[in-house]
């Protein structure tokens, strides 16, 4: 097993190189992580979601695989609002080569899914999303500029404090020598900051921004910080165009986080995640 060292808030540590490859699908929407996966023994395209706290299937493929209904559940997207959903039975996911069975997933109306086209004229093309019900429980080892991911068992790794769960996955962020906790969803396209930063970055300027969940979407205004320095773990990180709102974060425990780091965190970077054991760290 191959492994190098990579230097962590001065503490050396290993990267773990096993684990199945698996190539993210060739279907691509605004820069957001698909990953090819079998449903029951259909191959089908699933969208990495670490902001969704449960797995979720498009009706019409639920009705077309003939998924068994267990109940009715009152849940929050991640613009924190409430949305009615029933849960299928899934007998079996295979992400790489990891078996999972008897999950729940729950069930969206196919047009909750439709987020129109990106800049490059590509639509949405999942049919799941891959919820921190799947996620946290596997290890993960990204490789954001080939495009692939290594996948294996969550929790073999040494328990860390570097990632825990509460609504979002959560991480801390050290800007300007302060430290600060910030959910991270790879559904969100940007980062986007809450109202405490206002006064804590300087030269924003005004601009408005669409922000969609599953089945709602909404317009607001909002500030824009056209770049922010800061580190994760020891490892620096510059993000452009930043989102500062007039509010909290939606769908968060009050007072939980500052702000939600999005897929620009790690675009174009090599990263880890273990929800298991706690783990998560950018490498490059």
């Amino acid at each position: 097993m191959e492994k190098h060292h990579v230097e962590r808030d001065n503490k050396v540590e290993e990267e773990d190189k096993s684990g199945s490859k698996l190539v993210f699908s060739k279907e691509q929407f605004a820069g957001l992580i698909f990953l090819p996966v079998i449903l029951n023994g259909r191959r089908i395209i699933a969208f990495f979601d670490t902001g969704a706290g449960m797995t979720f299937i498009r009706s019409s493929l639920a009705k077309e695989m003939g998924l068994k209904e267990q109940s009715q559940l009152l849940g929050v997207n991640n613009q924190g609002k409430q949305m009615d959903f029933r849960t299928v039975e899934v007998g079996s996911l295979v992400l790489g080569q990891e078996w999972m069975e008897n999950l729940s997933a729950g069930v969206v109306p196919d047009e909750s899914l439709d987020f129109g086209h990106d800049s490059e004229g590509n639509a949405f093309p999942a049919d799941l999303i891959l919820g921190w019900d799947v996620i946290g429980n596997v290890r993960f080892a990204f490789d954001m500029r080939k495009r692939e991911v290594l996948v294996k068992p969550g929790g073999g790794s040494p328990q860390e404090d570097s990632l825990k769960w509460d609504r979002f996955p959560e991480i801390q962020i050290d800007y300007q020598g302060m430290k600060y906790p910030m959910g991270f969803d790879t559904g969100h396209t940007e980062t986007m900051l809450d109202d405490s930063w206002l006064n804590r970055i300087q030269g924003l300027h005004s601009s408005s921004a669409v922000v969609q969940g599953i089945g709602s979407r909404s317009e607001e205004e909002v500030h824009i910080a056209d770049r922010l320095t800061f580190f994760v773990y020891g490892q620096e990180v510059m993000l452009e165009h930043i989102e500062i709102m007039n509010h909290k974060i939606p769908g968060s425990e009050p007072g939980s986080i500052s702000g939600l780091l999005g897929i620009d965190l790690v675009k174009g970077k090599r990263w880890t995640m273990d929800g298991k054991s706690r783990h998560f760290q950018i490498l490059d």
